[in-house]
């Protein structure tokens, strides 16, 4: 019984081992490029011009937040899934700047 306590224990450790690499090799490489994050964004926010695209983390995921601009002034930021590439978030700012 012990030699099975210990051959669980160790395929656990494997187990997690395995997990946690796969998250941190995803969090390094993300499977969508910025360039098909932008399409997304635009493809979303339709007429809406790009204004600016960063790669970050949120929650432990890699995401991309796009900023846009529509058509009519309206401010919109998205946050997509750098993984697969899902709209996490999306808010409009219906204020427009009095520059």
């Amino acid at each position: 019984m012990n030699r099975m306590k210990k051959i669980a224990v160790v395929l656990s450790m494997m187990v997690a081992f395995a997990l946690g690499g796969g998250a941190a090799a995803a969090q390094s490489s993300p499977r969508l490029a910025m360039e098909g994050a932008r399409r997304i964004a635009v493809e979303h926010v339709p007429g809406a011009q790009v204004e600016s695209i960063e790669q970050d983390e949120e929650a432990g995921r890699v995401v991309y937040e796009v900023e846009l601009r529509d058509a009519q002034g309206r401010e919109h930021e998205l946050v997509i899934d750098a993984n697969d590439g899902r709209v996490i978030r999306s808010e409009v700012d219906d204020e427009q700047d009095d520059d």
